[in-house]
C-alpha cells in the first residue's frame, strides 16, 4: 500500500469517524444541557468509563494491534481457514473472560453486604454500572469482528459501529428523555439501557459484514491452539500500551469524583473536546497502520517501516499540533458556545475551559503514541509499549494530587498531558534504537516548522476573536458564534499560508493528491 493510499484508507475511516465525532459532540452538548455537571452525571461518567475504556481499546487499538499481526501471519502462511480458526479460539477466550468478570461483579452486588455500606454517590455509580456491564461484552465481541475486517483492510463496517452508539445516545437525550417528567436518576438509567441496545446494533453491523466468515463461530469450542496462546500473551502488554490515555482519564474522573462534586463531569466534557481531533485523524490513521506495519514486518521490510512511521508522524503533527494550539487559544469561547445552556452554568464553563487547556497541551503526544506503538505491535514487540505505558501511568498517579492542589481541575488535566509526553518520548527513543533507518532530523525540522506556524496561528485566532468588529451583534450568543467561526476560518488561512511560506512539501503534495489525484 502506497503512502497516499494509506492516507486514502485513513481518510475513509476518518470520514466516517468525522460523522461519528459530530454526532458524539452533539450528544455531549445535549447531555450537558439536560444533566449539567452534578452528582448524577458524575456517577454516570464513572459508571460509563469501564465500557468506554473497552470501546477505546477494542475499536481503537489494543485488540486490533495484538490480533492483526498474528492473524495476518497465519493468513499468509496457513490460509484463511486457519486464520478464521484462530479467530474462533480468541472469541472463546474473550467470552470466558467476560463471564468471569460479569459473575464476579454481579456476585458482589447481590451477595455481599459491602455494597449497602457504600456512600450514596458510590452506590449510584454501581447501579448505573450494573446496567452497562452487558454493553461491555457486546463491545468485546464487536471489537473482535472488527479486527478481522481491519486485518483484511475492510475498514468501513467497524467505523460505522460507533455512529450507531452516538446516534442512539443523541436521540435519547435530545428527543426522548426531555419529554419524560422523570427524576434525573431515572433518566440516566433509561439512557444506560439505550446504550446497551445500541451495543446489540453495533455487534449486528460487524456480524453482517463478516459474510461467509461467520462460519468460524460454529467451531468456537474447539480445543487448544498455539496461536491463541500467542495472542493471550500479547493482549495484556498491548492493552497496557494502548490504554495509557484512557486509564489516565479514568483516574482523572475517579480523583474528580473523590475531590469535589461536578469535577468528573467537567473533566468528561473537556476530555471529549480534546478527543475530537484525536479520534478524527490520529486514531483513524493508526487503525490502518497496524495491518500495514504487520505486512511490512512479516516481509522484513524494516526500511519501509521506518519510512511509513516518519511519514505518519509528520502527517499527524501537521493536523494535531495546530488543533492543540487552537483549542488552547479558544478554550473558553469553545466551551461557552457548545455547552453553556440549560443545567450547564457559567462556573462550569470556566472550569471546563481550564481543563481543556490542560488536556490540549498533551494532545500531540497522545496522537503520536498510537502511531509509534503500532510499529512495535506490527513487529510483535508488545512488551516495550507496555513498560512505557506503566511508567507514564505511574507519573500521572503521582502528579494528580500534587497538581490538583496547585491548579485545581486544570492541574489534574495537565498531569495527563505530562504523562503522555513522557510516554511518547520513551517510545520514540526506543524505536530509534531498534531502527536506525528512522529519519529523526527530518521529523524534528518538520515539527519545529509546524510548531512555529501553529503558534502564529494561535496568536492570530486569539486576536481575531477578541478584536474583530461585529457591529450590533458583537454581544450575546450570536456574536460569540460568529466571532468563533471567523476566528477558526482565519486560523485555517494562517495555517495554510504559514505552511506554504515555510516550504512544507507534505502539505503541497496533500493538496495535489486531494484536488488533482496526483
Amino acid at each position: 500500500m502506497t503512502r497516499f493510499k494509506l492516507l486514502a484508507s485513513a481518510g475513509k475511516v476518518g470520514g466516517l469517524t468525522l460523522i461519528s465525532r459530530i454526532l458524539g459532540m452533539a450528544r455531549d452538548i445535549a447531555s450537558a444541557g439536560l444533566f449539567g455537571a452534578g452528582r448524577v452525571w458524575d456517577a454516570f461518567v464513572l459508571a460509563f468509563s469501564l465500557p468506554n475504556l473497552l470501546r477505546r481499546l477494542f475499536f481503537e487499538g489494543a485488540v486490533s494491534s495484538a490480533f492483526i499481526p498474528i492473524y495476518v501471519e497465519i493468513l499468509q502462511k496457513e490460509g484463511r481457514d486457519a486464520a478464521l480458526e484462530f479467530t474462533s479460539h480468541v472469541a472463546k477466550s474473550i467470552f470466558l473472560v467476560f463471564l468471569i468478570f460479569a459473575f464476579g461483579f454481579y456476585g458482589f452486588l447481590l451477595s455481599t453486604g459491602l455494597f449497602h455500606l457504600l456512600p450514596g454517590k458510590w452506590k449510584l455509580a454501581f447501579d448505573f454500572m450494573a446496567i452497562l456491564i452487558p454493553y461491555s461484552f457486546l463491545l468485546l465481541a464487536a471489537g473482535l469482528f472488527g479486527a478481522v475486517l481491519n486485518a483484511q483492510r475492510h475498514f468501513v463496517a467497524p467505523a460505522l459501529s460507533t455512529i450507531i452508539l452516538n446516534a442512539s445516545w443523541l436521540g435519547a437525550v435530545l428527543w426522548l428523555l426531555p419529554k419524560l417528567s422523570l427524576p434525573s436518576v431515572t433518566r440516566v438509567q433509561m439512557l444506560c439501557w439505550i446504550i446497551v441496545l445500541a451495543g446489540f446494533l453495533q455487534l449486528l453491523i460487524q456480524w453482517i459484514a463478516l459474510g461467509e466468515q461467520r462460519k468460524f463461530l460454529v467451531r468456537i469450542w474447539q480445543a487448544h491452539s498455539s496461536h491463541r496462546q500467542r495472542f493471550m500473551r500479547a493482549i495484556g502488554p498491548t492493552i497496557a500500551g494502548f490504554s495509557v490515555l484512557y486509564i489516565n482519564l479514568l483516574a482523572d474522573f475517579l480523583f474528580g469524583y473523590l475531590f469535589e462534586e461536578g469535577m468528573s463531569s467537567i473533566l468528561w466534557y473537556a476530555s471529549r473536546l480534546m478527543q475530537f481531533p484525536l479520534g478524527l485523524f490520529a486514531v483513524s490513521l493508526s487503525t490502518v497502520l497496524v495491518p500495514e506495519y504487520s505486512h511490512q514486518a512479516s516481509e522484513n521490510q524494516r526500511e519501509e517501516m521506518a519510512g511509513t512511521l516518519s511519514f505518519s508522524i509528520r502527517s499527524v503533527m501537521w493536523i494535531i499540533l495546530p488543533s492543540a494550539v487552537g483549542l488552547i487559544a479558544l478554550a473558553h469561547p469553545i466551551v461557552q458556545t457548545l455547552f453553556e445552556r440549560g443545567e450547564f452554568t457559567a462556573s462550569d464553563t470556566l472550569k471546563t475551559g481550564a481543563s481543556l487547556i490542560g488536556y490540549a497541551a498533551g494532545l500531540p503526544f497522545y496522537a503520536l503514541i498510537p502511531t509509534i506503538a503500532a510499529a512495535f505491535y506490527g513487529m510483535q514487540h508488545t512488551s516495550i509499549p507496555m513498560k512505557a505505558g506503566f511508567f507514564a501511568i505511574l507519573i500521572h498517579l503521582i502528579l494528580c494530587p500534587l497538581l490538583w492542589r496547585i491548579g485545581g481541575v486544570g492541574g489534574l488535566a495537565f498531569s495527563t498531558s505530562i504523562s503522555g509526553a513522557a510516554n511518547f518520548f520513551i517510545l520514540y527513543f526506543l524505536f530509534q534504537k531498534k531502527s536506525r533507518e528512522l529519519d529523526s532530523g527530518r521529523i524534528l525540522i518538520f515539527c519545529f516548522k509546524v510548531l512555529g506556524v501553529s503558534l502564529m496561528m494561535g496568536v492570530g485566532v486569539a486576536w481575531v476573536y477578541s478584536h474583530i468588529p461585529l457591529g450590533g451583534i458583537s454581544s450575546g450568543f450570536a456574536g460569540t458564534i460568529l466571532r468563533l467561526f471567523l476566528a477558526i476560518a482565519a486560523g485555517i488561512c494562517f495555517l495554510i499560508a504559514g505552511c506554504f511560506m515555510t516550504g512544507m512539501h507534505e502539505m503541497k503534495r496533500a493538496f495535489e493528491w486531494i484536488f488533482f489525484k496526483k
